[in-house]
């Protein structure tokens, strides 16, 4: 029997309710603004690498930053112009910036203490940051690293009971001029920092001294008001005590490299635990308002390897080494992360704000001993710096750790970690961190033992388990020096596993890739670069059937004639494209598979037309990998790209100058862009339906086209970037008032949800189902009207979600219900059998295509069973409801 959805307020695509840990805080992902243009100099010699670029801003919003650190050395020194506005104010000049394309900021506003700014002037300063941004609550800090003060022949400045008495004043003013602020202090170079008198710094500010600065702000009515000198503790983590990379040497590579690990696995962790001591003894007396922490600068090191270093590509800032751009660097960073959430989303401890790494770019991305880029070589206003290790490692966590955090446990810990995240509508997603040169056969346990044969066993504890008793996952691998991310249901089903390696990194421009979508191989490393194929120019009609082909030369496929590839293996070369010319047609079906030789990257099919007859694409029921760009196509008049999948590379199917064209039922993952049009022609009935668009940055990207009669409907639109991207366009009214457009929509990166439709052109509208209400709450979804339709629109897409939620109702109260409509197709006769319905006025109601109700009768639900009768052919939509529960069959009568 088929299982179907009870929907309350909103459909769901999975049903975790994990009930372990605490919710992964939405300003979790945090990043340092470094290098502002302003402090390149004086003079400014050299403009790259500046993160005023938006060029550079836009790839800090794709890699999932929220919440932005405006600070640093050069802030500390140099930040002295506190003004009204973006001229005279180096902050709001910052935030501005930021603002300008990523919507969803936070910041962090550093007060420039070492530029000799007063009390005072941090009251000026607050209030004209307040003014520019009023519904913002901003976090202050305070200096930067207070342990680092230091006078002319390198003695420190400070004693505790001067930081504390400095931190006092500043929190004073800035309180004052915005109540609603937080103070973040003392951004320590590292945990154990001590004064001038070597007493360590966060014992004294944090702990029961007379210097602590977690009391109440004289003066202040009371705790509820939140008047606290800190409501943040942050500290700055490097590596610990291997964090100088600077005179690494091959004799000490392997003891250095170990414990930079076990520093991230072990020396973390402790100092974490450390303070979670003070905060958790000081937030007993400010119960309403505990302090939280931070960790505001982060790296896997303070000092890049000298390049070069003639002892080998280990020990020098390398991919394969161990600096800031090394692939070990990015694991660093995501055991870090882990690290901070498994601290703060204990039940028990203070919660966590956010971690920073430092930082997108500087040193014009040289990789010299200070360039701690998550990106390297030169950027400019027009051209973006290639991403490393860091930057994947940090994409792959904000994209997918959201909901509650959830560490596990490994039997080859230090050297192989994992940790998960479960939320409600995305998934459990687990993260292996594989750093031994060794692949490992693994299991994983979701109910709390490391049981299993593999030499590899990986554990989550008993309360995070999944919704039934399929809670083992074996019979998987990780590679060497490796990332894994695996993406579960609530049965404990794999919807995907996505890879990054060391190998990966090696090539510069592969990023994390989908390795497997639920059980098919969308990677497929089958050799044949080397093998004797087919290529050049074909003329006549040529079908291969039931074969493997290998092509290793460009075909011109030329003259009215028609290439077909049927129930085929097709093996490209790299580099290699499948190109027809006017008057010719390629056809791909019948679960036809297509990849490039040894997991490389090929061109894809590129087809040139002039909207001759006998000018045709069709894609049924294929299989089509690890092209750039699968399909190309510029005046094709007759395209149907159906049940098919295409996965890794930049663009799935791009379409310039068409007519009509039909896109359903496919799945289109790991691209920058899924669905690209230009110029399409106006007065066509085009369709983009049943699509499940996954794992992309931006799913659907129009320019300059006439959708004038285009139907987007019924897709799952999962993305990191924009949902759907409409410039200079004529769109389609989307859905109407009786029946949605029935898409649904989710934002990968963390935040309020936004940019589903971003839309300039014509004055156009989308209608969404009253099952969709709560996800279109936000404003920020699309930049179009947005108007609730009577009824949601019947999608088959709904088989794609594998469990479901009850939002509002917890799992163990409400299960899903066994609903089957019999004999379907019928000539109108039907019975409607249904088990364990929750309690209710149940009704069962009948509804034609175009939402007009047709019958309704009551239904009791401790009955299991009853018929229903429609007299008239057609297809219909019988829905079973009570409240805001419901649950709906297509039917059809015949």
């Amino acid at each position: 029997m088929k299982k179907i959805t009870l929907i309350t307020g909103i459909l769901i695509f999975l049903c975790l309710q994990t009930m372990f840990g605490q919710q992964i805080p939405s300003q979790f992902w945090g990043i340092n603004h470094w290098l502002p243009e302003k402090y390149l100099g004086p003079p400014v010699i050299n403009l790259g690498g500046v993160t005023d670029y938006p060029i550079i801003q836009q790839m800090v919003k794709e890699d999932g930053a929220v919440v932005y650190r405006i600070g640093g050395n050069g802030y500390d020194k140099k930040g002295i112009a506190i003004g009204p506005d973006s001229l005279t104010n180096d902050y709001i000049r910052a935030m501005t910036k930021i603002r300008n394309v990523n919507l969803n900021s936070k910041f962090l506003v550093q007060i420039p203490f070492k530029s000799g700014i007063t009390p005072t002037n941090a009251n000026i300063m607050v209030a004209n940051i307040k003014a520019k941004f009023p519904f913002d609550t901003v976090y202050y800090a305070i200096g930067n690293e207070w342990d680092a003060y230091v006078d002319s022949v390198g003695n420190k400045l400070y004693s505790n009971a001067q930081i504390s008495a400095f931190i006092k004043s500043f929190a004073i003013q800035i309180k004052k001029a915005d109540n609603r602020s937080k103070i973040v202090a003392p951004a320590l170079s590292y945990y154990g920092a001590t004064d001038k008198f070597g007493k360590k710094t966060m014992d004294s500010l944090f702990g029961n001294s007379t210097v602590k600065i977690t009391g109440i702000i004289a003066g202040t009515s009371s705790p509820a008001d939140g008047f606290y000198y800190c409501d943040v503790a942050d500290f700055h983590s490097y590596g610990g005590s291997y964090g100088n990379l600077r005179t690494l040497k091959s004799s000490n590579y392997n003891a250095t490299r170990n414990g930079l690990i076990a520093y991230a696995a072990t020396g973390l962790p402790s100092e974490l635990s450390s303070l979670q001591t003070l905060l958790n003894n000081a937030n007993m007396s400010r119960p309403l308002s505990p302090l939280t922490f931070a960790i505001t600068e982060m790296n896997v090191c303070y000092k890049n390897p000298i390049v070069p270093v003639v002892q080998g590509v280990d020990t020098t800032n390398s991919t394969e080494g161990i600096g800031a751009r090394s692939f070990y660097a990015g694991q660093a960073w995501a055991q870090v992360m882990a690290d901070v959430l498994a601290s703060g989303t204990n039940p028990s401890n203070a919660k966590t704000e956010f971690v920073m790494p430092w930082s997108i770019h500087e040193s014009g991305g040289d990789g010299d001993s200070l360039d701690l880029s998550m990106t390297k070589g030169f950027a400019s206003s027009t051209q973006k710096p290639l991403p490393v290790s860091t930057y994947y490692h940090f994409q792959l966590l904000s994209q997918h750790f959201h909901g509650k955090f959830v560490n596990g446990s490994s039997n080859l810990s230090p050297n192989v970690t994992t940790f998960a995240s479960s939320e409600t509508g995305a998934g459990f997603y687990v993260m292996i961190l594989n750093r031994d040169a060794t692949l490992y056969p693994f299991n994983i346990n979701f109910s709390g033992g490391a049981t299993g044969t593999e030499p590899l066993k990986l554990s989550y504890p008993a309360s995070a388990a999944l919704s039934d008793s399929a809670t083992f996952y074996n019979n998987d691998t990780i590679l060497p020096n490796s990332t894994v991310l695996l993406q579960f249901n609530c049965h404990g089903k794999k919807m995907m596993k996505m890879v990054y390696s060391l190998l990966d990194a090696q090539k510069d421009t592969v990023p994390p890739h989908l390795k497997q979508i639920g059980n098919v191989n969308v990677d497929p490393q089958m050799a044949g670069c080397t093998h004797t194929g087919i290529g050049g120019t074909i003329n006549t009609n040529t079908t291969y059937s039931n074969t493997t082909v290998y092509i290793t030369s460009d075909i011109n496929l030329v003259g009215n004639n028609t290439l077909t590839f049927d129930n085929s293996i097709v093996v490209v070369s790299p580099g290699v494209k499948i190109k027809s010319n006017p008057n010719s047609a390629i056809v791909i079906k019948n679960q036809t598979v297509m990849f490039g030789c040894d997991g490389k990257q090929w061109k894809g099919i590129e087809l040139n037309g002039n909207y001759s007859v006998g000018e045709k694409l069709l894609i049924d029921n294929s299989y089509i990998f690890n092209a750039k760009t699968p399909v190309i196509a510029d005046k094709i008049a007759d395209m149907k790209i159906t049940n098919s999948m295409f996965v890794n590379g930049q663009t799935a199917i791009s379409l310039n100058r068409s007519k009509e064209f039909t896109i359903t039922g496919n799945t289109i993952a790991g691209y920058t862009t899924g669905i690209q049009t230009t110029n399409t022609k106006a007065g066509y009935n085009s369709v983009i339906k049943e699509n499940n668009l996954i794992q992309l940055n931006t799913a659907i990207d129009f320019n300059k086209d006439m959708h004038d009669l285009l139907k987007i409907a019924c897709n799952r639109i999962a993305f990191s970037n924009k949902g759907i991207l409409s410039r200079n366009t004529t769109l389609a009214q989307q859905g109407d008032a009786t029946q949605s457009a029935g898409n649904t929509f989710l934002k990968m990166s963390a935040g309020v949800p936004s940019d589903y439709i971003d839309h300039t052109g014509n004055s156009t509208q989308y209608f969404f189902g009253p099952s969709q209400a709560v996800a279109f709450l936000s404003p920020l979804v699309m930049n179009i009207p947005k108007v609730q339709s009577l009824a949601d629109q019947f999608c088959n897409t709904a088989a794609l979600a594998p469990c479901t939620a009850f939002v509002g109702i917890a799992e163990n109260q409400v299960k899903p219900s066994e609903f089957l409509i019999y004999p379907n197709p019928s000539s109108g006769a039907f019975t409607v059998k249904f088990t364990d319905l929750p309690k209710g006025n149940w009704n069962l109601t009948v509804y034609d295509v175009m939402g007009r109700v047709i019958s309704t009768k009551k239904v009791d639900p401790s009955s299991e069973s009853t018929v229903l009768q429609i007299n008239s052919k057609g297809l219909y939509f019988v829905c079973l409801q009570s409240g805001d529960n419901r649950v709906t069959q297509k039917v059809i009568v015949e």
